[in-house]
């Protein structure tokens, strides 16, 4: 029987609004904020600690304090390797001179590439005080060499000066010595905005975004690399050198990572996942003829259009109790 038939553009058209509120449903609500604190630490920091560290000088070493619900793979669902990192410095003990100070943060991955390893940092300061500083994750020295697919399983903090030279090699340690932090790095997701009410435990920012604060706050001053004072050591097969402890200290900071340091044969894991996804599209089910089939008779016309308007109306509902939370 002839009847009046829904054209292709219509059915088209419904179908890709459909897909269009699935797709808002499935991302992120507009201004929501992806962040987790990665570590969170409290610790005095003495003279004798410096010259005892192992495996290199100068370094507090963050493993067992780090956020066990911290993401194994930093690229998806929810991208932090592309946004930012902020940094909370706490300097709530500091020898009295107001000889600049700083702290260079060294993320160690599970899995490296060429060094294995990179780097941030604090920022320098003179005197005690909270300072908060916000970094791109793309900005900081090797971030590239990190497969951020895998993860990370530790951080090294080392204590420099204002030139980048390591703590213990100071010829004036009393500078230095001893200091008490509290050092809180927060990972904000790509595209959006720290957010420090979801922090737990911290008082409101003083001090600057990372410029020159009043008071000795902490500033742009480079701290230097890990290597800066020194030789990194080669590790052996599958170590990663984070860094010498000084001029002749062959040793790295992280210490051996299983898969990490060393040559990465593969060129970093993941990079067989791109396309993911690709693979979808509606094409034409298998019930539909392959000519013509961008039609559908009045009959069936009816069927279609009220689940269409069912799916839509669940979509908008889940949408709407979403925002209201």
């Amino acid at each position: 029987m002839g009847g009046r038939k829904l054209s292709c553009a219509g059915r088209t058209l419904s179908a890709s609004l459909l897909a269009g509120l699935l797709t808002l449903l499935g991302a992120p609500s507009a201004g929501r904020a992806e962040q987790f604190v990665l570590f969170d630490v409290t610790f005095t920091f003495t003279q004798a600690n410096a010259v005892n560290a192992t495996p290199s000088k100068s370094h507090f070493y963050v493993r067992s304090q780090m956020n066990p619900s911290r993401p194994k793979d930093w690229t998806a669902p929810i991208d932090y390797r592309n946004g930012t990192v902020h940094i909370r410095t706490d300097v709530i003990d500091k020898p009295a001179g107001s000889v600049a100070t700083g702290w260079t943060l060294c993320y160690i991955p599970y899995k490296g590439i060429g060094s294995g390893y990179g780097c941030t940092g604090t920022g320098a300061y003179t005197e005690k005080g909270v300072f908060d500083r916000d970094v791109t994750m793309t900005s900081w020295w090797q971030n590239q060499d990190i497969v951020w697919s895998q993860g990370i399983q530790g951080m090294d903090l080392v204590l420099k000066d204002d030139k980048g030279v390591f703590s213990h090699l100071r010829p004036d340690p009393e500078h230095f010595f001893p200091t008490k932090m509290r050092i809180t790095m927060i990972q904000v997701s790509a595209g959006a905005k720290y957010d420090p009410s979801k922090v737990p435990n911290i008082d409101p920012v003083v001090g600057g975004d990372g410029g020159a604060a009043p008071d000795g706050g902490a500033s742009d001053v480079d701290m230097g690399t890990p290597e800066d004072a020194g030789a990194t050591g080669s590790g052996g097969s599958g170590a990663t050198g984070t860094g010498g402890a000084g001029t002749g200290e062959p040793t790295g900071s992280g210490g051996a990572i299983g898969t990490g340091g060393g040559s990465v044969s593969s060129g970093g894991s993941g990079g067989s996942a791109s396309g993911s996804g690709g693979a979808g599209g509606p094409g034409i089910s298998p019930g539909e003829p392959a000519t013509g089939g961008c039609t559908v008779a009045a009959r069936d016309r009816a069927p279609a259009a009220l689940g269409l308007m069912a799916a839509l109306g669940f979509v908008a509902l889940v949408i709407i109790r979403r925002r209201r939370r």
